[in-house]
């Protein structure tokens, strides 16, 4: 897989940022080179944390890297169903269309949480947290957001054999 030129999106947390996926989207190229991915519900392991980890400033700095990372997930996600990339030929730039949407479900969720941002926690401020992330995320890229399925889409299709209507084809029957 690393041999074939894919460089991952994703870093994982680090010294300096908290983000996430890069884990799912190992997954998603392990997929894609005709690899199986499992899930068994018998799997267990043991993460060991350091005590400045256990606290709610840090959960919710980490759903802010959920949310940020979002986007890179949403690219594979809508790469892997559609096998395109999403259309240029829209009223709003693409990037825009989809920060008013997310604008719009925080606003929606907003009074979900309005009452409970200052307490600890609480499941829905961490989405709440994780949703302003994925839109400053999505602001911050703004003309750049289409860069992000163009280089995943472009990454995809160049891969040997692939056919990922015919992957999902071959899902369904299974």
């Amino acid at each position: 897989m690393f041999g074939s030129g894919f460089k991952t999106k994703l870093v994982g947390r680090t010294a300096t940022q908290l983000t996430s996926g890069d884990d799912t989207e190992l997954c998603y190229m392990a997929r894609y080179f005709d690899f199986e991915v499992w899930y068994h519900r018998d799997l267990k392991f043991k993460h060991l944390m350091t005590a400045g980890r256990m606290k709610w400033s840090y959960l919710k700095k980490l759903y802010g890297g959920f949310g940020r990372m979002n986007i890179y997930m949403q690219a594979y996600k809508y790469i892997e169903l559609y096998n395109r990339l999403p259309s240029e030929d829209l009223r709003l730039p693409f990037w825009l269309d989809v920060f008013i949407h997310k604008v719009r479900s925080i606003i929606h969720y907003l009074p979900k949480v309005v009452w409970k941002l200052g307490k600890e926690g609480d499941e829905q401020v961490l989405r709440f947290a994780a949703m302003l992330a994925e839109a400053k995320e999505i602001w911050r890229l703004k003309e750049n957001y289409i860069e992000v399925y163009k280089a995943i889409y472009n990454y995809i299709t160049g891969l040997p054999k692939f056919n990922m209507s015919q992957k999902l084809k071959e899902a369904e029957n299974f």
